[in-house]
């Protein structure tokens, strides 16, 4: 009987420590549907910082900028490879643009507005306008636009399917990924966007292209 008590007791003492291992764990795994994970950005090299509708831009975040021939803003850092990539792109019978790179706070702001306001006009309700904003834009302060990391490229000659097919096949080749791609819209936060690109170095992006990820993937891998 005193064998067959001792015996329950280190069952119940290994169920113990197995169970308090696995909540270890359980607490310790991040799954990449919730975008509502928080990243220390200010530890995170300059191409990696994560700006999303759960990480907000700050100022000491920002890179230099320098104005591009159309008058768009890019950070200075990224300016080469968006060039190298345009480049790529003209010697593949492209026409690309940059339609729009750095966004300031309250340029991001005028744009978020207008969008609800859109709706609004279309009948919906404030908040029923502002839901529907937030899958297609981001809130002032929660925008990659803010980075000056992020470029909206189309075409100049006004079709741009053909140059988003290419860009999307070609772009991780010059460290820019396909920031908001189709069917990771419950990872990203945003609807699909095939014109909207995000430097992030050529190491990343080649890994992120070829394992099909987001940026929010990547980090958490």
């Amino acid at each position: 009987m005193k064998y067959y008590v001792r015996a329950l007791i280190c069952i119940a003492v290994l169920l113990g420590v197995v169970c308090t291992v696995k909540d270890y764990y359980d607490t310790k795994t991040v799954n990449p549907n919730d975008i509502g994970f928080e990243i220390n950005n200010n530890v995170q090299p300059w191409n990696l910082i994560l700006i999303n509708k759960t990480n907000e831009m700050t100022d000491n975040l920002l890179p230099e900028l320098v104005t591009t021939e159309n008058g768009e803003k890019i950070a200075r850092n990224v300016s080469l490879h968006l060039e190298e990539l345009f480049r790529a792109a003209e010697e593949a019978g492209f026409s690309p643009e940059l339609t729009s790179g750095y966004r300031s706070r309250n340029q991001q702001e005028d744009i978020f507005d207008d969008r609800i306001n859109e709706y609004r006009e279309l009948g919906y309700s404030k908040k029923e306008a502002t839901s529907l904003t937030n899958n297609y834009a981001a809130r002032p302060g929660y925008s990659e636009h803010e980075t000056g990391l992020a470029a909206d490229i189309n075409s100049s000659d006004g079709d741009s399917r053909k140059l988003y097919e290419w860009l999307k096949d070609n772009a991780y080749r010059y460290g820019f990924i396909l920031r908001y791609p189709k069917g990771k819209e419950d990872i990203t936060g945003i609807e699909y966007e095939p014109w909207h690109y995000r430097y992030v170095g050529t190491e990343a992006a080649e890994y992120i292209y070829h394992n099909n990820m987001t940026l929010e993937e990547y980090l958490l891998k």
